[in-house]
């Protein structure tokens, strides 16, 4: 089979990690089908790939009218037998067969114009071709990729289509293993790693932090910092104006980091806080696992799905229970610590890359229903 993958944004966060790991497995996993990758320009020449994956310059952005009536032309230059669309801008106008990965449906449950740049009514000009190319993507599709079983419940709910047409293929980490860097004893900062968009939940997260530092007036132990990893956008910067001024200098914004500095700062850390109010999946929780290192977030669906008894989790509306297992973890025991450990290692099992990739071969080949 010839297949090709739409891999233009390869260096947008999540969305490009999922790419980067797909590429990676299918590299060594799959030596019999012939793969064309469709890049940005400036990704053609500058990034670690196989030569044995064709690369074609795509010189489109996405969520523009442009993608939908070019990248299609694109997409059939190259007699594809079958395309994979890793995101939600799924190609309307594309004839033959594709399937698309949907991450998850965050405008749709959390629709705030406060997770944007743009104006109010340009906003929600643009949630309606987000919406609209979703619900017709969808249904336009072969067959569409879930990360969760929590999106997937998703996905039939608020877009209306069959249980049977979405598979779950869980995302996984080809990152990190832990065995690069030497183990050490962990510094004396809680790790968040992620951007700074409104369902994230960060500004709770700096109220619960402001609670938890304030458990250490009296006590002969000094407060950790909280080391805030993501590239600095509209939205960090915003986050930066709110951070109370009495823990301002225990409040760290690191910026981007690039995968070595990620995996020190996750292997040396206390442990890593999440309070998102949805997510998809949740990269941060099997990085954390895959590298020793405890994980405390929200009670959501999918970080249950995933973590299962392996975290301490907290009310992600509530800051008081934010801090005060916050505070849990912090004290814990050694061994209580390493039974939490030991269960993430366990919860790896199911987001092994052989047998998740496979899945998407499988995928690939199954006819039109």
């Amino acid at each position: 089979m010839k297949i090709g993958i739409d891999c233009r944004l390869w260096d947008e966060s999540g969305i490009g990690r999922y790419i980067q790991n797909l590429i990676t497995t299918l590299n060594f996993l799959d030596t019999k089908n012939e793969y064309v990758l469709f890049l940005l320009p400036k990704d053609i020449n500058n990034k670690k790939i196989s030569s044995r994956f064709k690369k074609v310059s795509a010189d489109v952005r996405w969520h523009t009218l442009k993608e939908q009536f070019v990248m299609p032309k694109v997409f059939l230059r190259e007699n594809l037998d079958i395309l994979h669309i890793p995101y939600i801008n799924m190609p309307l106008f594309y004839p033959k067969k594709f399937v698309a990965t949907i991450h998850d449906l965050t405008p749709i449950k959390y629709p705030t114009s406060s997770a944007s740049k743009l104006s109010f009514p340009i906003y929600h000009l643009k949630l309606c071709f987000y919406y609209l190319t979703l619900f017709f993507g969808v249904r336009k599709a072969f067959k569409v990729i879930a990360v969760s079983e929590s999106a997937k419940s998703d996905m039939v709910k608020f877009l209306k289509i069959s249980p049977k047409k979405v598979k779950v293929v869980y995302n996984f980490n080809v990152e990190f293993d832990g065995t690069r860097l030497p183990k050490k004893n962990r510094e004396n900062y809680l790790l968040y790693v992620g951007n700074a968009y409104p369902h994230k939940n960060l500004p709770r997260l700096i109220k619960a932090f402001e609670i938890f530092v304030s458990k250490f007036s009296g006590e002969n132990i000094s407060p950790p910092n909280l080391l805030l990893v993501g590239k600095e956008d509209y939205f960090y910067k915003k986050l930066k104006d709110i951070v109370p001024l009495g823990i301002k200098d225990k409040v760290v914004f690191v910026g981007f980091s690039d995968v070595e500095k990620l995996e020190r700062l996750y292997i040396s850390a206390k442990f890593v806080v999440n309070p998102s109010l949805y997510e998809g999946f949740g990269f941060p929780l099997i990085e954390a696992f895959s590298l020793g290192t405890l994980v405390v977030c929200s009670t959501i669906p999918v970080f249950k799905e995933i973590a299962k008894s392996a975290v301490l989790y907290f009310n992600p509306l509530d800051v008081e229970d934010m801090a005060e297992k916050m505070f849990t973890a912090f004290t814990m025991s050694k061994n209580d610590y390493h039974q939490y450990v030991e269960k993430g290692y366990k919860n790896l099992s199911y987001f092994n890359p052989e047998k998740e990739v496979k899945k998407v071969l499988e995928i690939y080949k199954e006819d039109r229903l």
